[in-house]
């Protein structure tokens, strides 16, 4: 467990009124930069899990993002983090660095191969999210790749079960308790 600092009550209904307050202050600015269309990567909903690319024609992106923030609830197992199996990187664009939320959601993605990049820097001088901007991307194991079992054929012809505790103890994988 692990307690996030909270200084504004978000994701409650305390900031009702705030979306259209935050709307109205920027999109007055520039507009055009925010449309579902101008999203090269994808951005899921923190409520529902659809792509934010795909917003009907009649919904706002930054309405929608501002709604999100403030007053919607998170469904942080079933639907924010339950991202496709082509998903490789999720970036946490929040302040908390590794205390935030994003170590958290990658306890959640662990063993699916997406890799959690902390963009947010709270002073730790530890260039937290540097590889964002790297030439190099590292990417994480997908588990169901590395440990899932395979077949393999030897030099006489036959086909054997191939895994990590097959390979180690030249035995079939399969192991009866002592006790």
């Amino acid at each position: 467990m692990r307690f996030l600092p909270i200084n504004v009550p978000y994701h409650s209904h305390l900031l009702q009124g705030a979306t259209e307050k935050a709307v109205s202050a920027i999109a007055s600015k520039d507009a055009s930069s925010w449309s579902p269309s101008a999203l090269t990567y994808a951005v899921y909903n923190t409520e529902t899990g659809d792509d934010l690319r795909q917003l009907s024609s009649g919904e706002d992106l930054l309405t929608s993002i501002f709604t999100q923030i403030f007053t919607s609830p998170i469904h942080w197992q079933t639907k924010a983090t339950n991202f496709p199996s082509t998903a490789t990187h999720a970036l946490d664009f929040g302040t908390g660095g590794s205390s935030g939320i994003g170590s958290l959601c990658a306890r959640n993605w662990e063993g699916r191969g997406i890799r959690a990049i902390m963009l947010g820097n709270r002073g730790d001088g530890a260039g937290a999210g540097r590889e964002a901007w790297g030439k190099k991307v590292i990417g994480e194991d997908k588990w169901d790749q590395k440990f899932s079992p395979k077949l393999v054929k030897t030099s006489d012809g036959k086909l054997h079960i191939d895994t990590p505790f097959s390979r180690l103890l030249s035995k079939p994988p399969l192991m009866v308790a002592g006790m």
